[in-house]
């Protein structure tokens, strides 16, 4: 129920990475000989409401190393997706990833419906930076703009995925201009999952629900 180790390597010539290998991009173990190869984006991470030290962007992104181990788990993007998939997502919290995972196995992706689509898929959350507060979205600097957009392509030219789904419309809205480079991926954004808009129909989206556009952009050829 681990994370692919076999891209470590190239994660770990990631700056950003070297300075918070927790937020190394979850992949499943399928994912290298998955046709094609997936890569799901989240929005971000959430630390304690206690917790503030991330919300000087400046300080963030020069290495503030002041976590403890408890909060420090809140930004382990592998470990929470290995525990989700043991306690079966059962935390509310983690409903993004409950709501993902059916609808990759509606949509085929995996070799067995008994097999979580997780391990034949990569996931990691766009915005490097936990947001400012518990299940809100993230209060986007320019900082944040401009090391996401570098972590993004860094793991795009490391993983080479054919289809990247953003599940955060703020997410797309920030990183769409820094990605158009990468021609040869096909790139789809949904409503985040854990909001009503993921099953709710939406007139601007042709009637279609966050869910609906996930499966079709999965099932969707060229």
């Amino acid at each position: 129920m681990t994370s692919s180790t076999m891209y470590d390597e190239q994660f770990s010539g990631v700056g950003h990475f070297q300075l918070y290998s927790e937020l190394y991009p979850w992949v499943g173990h399928a994912f290298h000989s998955q046709s094609p190869r997936i890569l799901v984006l989240g929005e971000s991470h959430y630390l304690e409401p206690s917790i503030d030290f991330h919300h000087d962007a400046a300080a963030w992104y020069a290495g503030i190393r002041n976590q403890t181990n408890r909060d420090k788990a809140g930004i382990v993007t592998r470990g929470i997706i290995a525990n989700g998939l043991v306690n079966k997502w059962r935390e509310k919290s983690k409903t993004i990833y409950r709501n993902i995972e059916a609808a990759a196995v509606d949509a085929g992706v995996g070799a067995s419906t008994l097999v979580s689509p997780f391990h034949s898929m990569a996931f990691m959350n766009y915005f490097q930076r936990p947001a400012q507060v518990s299940g809100k979205s993230i209060v986007v600097s320019a900082l944040d703009k401009s090391r996401s957009s570098a972590v993004l392509n860094a793991v795009l030219e490391i993983l080479n995925p054919q289809i990247v789904i953003f599940c955060s419309v703020l997410a797309w809205r920030v990183a769409q201009e820094s990605v158009q480079g990468h021609q040869h991926v096909r790139f789809a954004f949904t409503p985040h999952p854990a909001t009503r808009w993921w099953h709710t129909p939406m007139r601007k989206y042709k009637g279609k629900s966050g869910r609906q556009i996930f499966i079709e952009a999965l099932q969707t050829d060229g």
